[in-house]
């Protein structure tokens, strides 16, 4: 646009262009307001750049540059507020209103710098905000955001943003809700800095083992029916067996879980009162008492008593 149009739409949005005898025409329409300017903002469409004040109406294509100085405040048709910081940049992309003020296309470029913008009476479908990290939908809210190179940091303060990386697929879309801020880069997902759901604690501990489970059950005589597996306490003591005279079985074929029979491999514990060894629960680790006159396969610390003889 010449610099003439420019000079006009900064004084009036509507007045005619003046250009090098070519026929006037009217400059671009407002689509918005500046509120409030601080020294060293500037306003360009193509290469025609103008200093902003406070007052001056801005155009779609427009692109706004704040420097180290400067800020910015602007108020669009819609009502919709878009607060610009030092040293910034963001152009005013494309923009579409219906009659009655709402926009049905409202979308912004930021390249660099801070803002803070609130939504207005558009759909929240219209909204879009283009940054170097990522694109920023919006769901009727107020938040602030950062660009420093191709990292934008976020910060929701009311409803909903809508924040999809460049370079990932739609799925990784991340919904930031109020509370919250996140920071994100071209190809990786959000990260949630602050906000963020809570951790779930810890599962407790479990408890300390109160049995040691076996392969098999413990069988009895034929008339004692089979043993149920035996709870241990702490330490694996056995409790004494519920009927008999101190050896398990009394008598019979009984095994001890891992037994395989009178001729089974050595380690199986019977209670025949013939067989190779009755054993006593209660000693930890049980102590083995073998058939009467003999004293096979004794073990450290084991006594043998003729069979029916007191238990030590």
């Amino acid at each position: 646009m010449p610099r003439a149009s420019l000079v006009a739409r900064r004084a009036g949005g509507f007045a005619l262009a003046l250009s090098l005898g070519a026929v006037a025409a009217h400059a671009a329409p407002n689509i918005g307001q500046a509120i409030s300017i601080a020294p060293q903002v500037s306003g360009a469409i193509g290469s025609q750049s103008i200093s902003m004040t406070t007052g001056d109406g801005v155009v779609q294509n427009e692109s706004i540059q704040t420097a180290a100085a400067g800020s910015a405040h602007l108020r669009f048709i819609d009502a919709t507020d878009l607060s610009i910081g030092p040293s910034s940049a963001i152009k005013l992309d494309r923009f579409v209103f219906n009659p009655g003020g709402s926009a049905r296309s409202f979308v912004l470029d930021a390249s660099k710098g801070a803002f803070r913008f609130a939504t207005g009476n558009s759909n929240h479908d219209a909204y879009e905000i283009n940054t170097p990290a990522a694109v920023i939908g919006v769901r009727g809210t107020r938040f602030s955001f950062d660009i420093v190179g191709t990292r934008l940091t976020l910060t929701v303060s009311q409803g909903q943003v809508i924040v999809c990386p460049r370079g990932l697929p739609r799925s990784s879309c991340f919904v930031a809700s109020a509370g919250q801020t996140i920071a994100a880069l071209p190809g990786r997902a959000v990260a949630v800095l602050s906000g963020g759901p809570s951790a779930p604690p810890p599962p407790p501990s479990p408890p300390p083992p109160i049995y040691t489970p076996g392969p098999t059950p413990i069988y009895g005589p034929p008339e004692y029916g089979p043993s149920p597996p035996v709870l241990l306490p702490p330490g694996g003591y056995r409790p004494w067996p519920p009927r008999g005279n101190g050896y398990w079985p009394p008598r019979g074929p009984g095994r001890w879980p891992g037994g395989l029979g009178p001729s089974g491999p050595r380690g199986s514990i019977y209670g025949q009162p013939n067989g190779p060894g009755r054993t006593i629960f209660g000693a930890n680790p049980p102590r083995i008492f073998g058939p009467p006159g003999r004293r096979p396969g004794r073990r450290p610390g084991t006594i043998w008593p003729p069979f029916g003889g007191p238990l030590q």
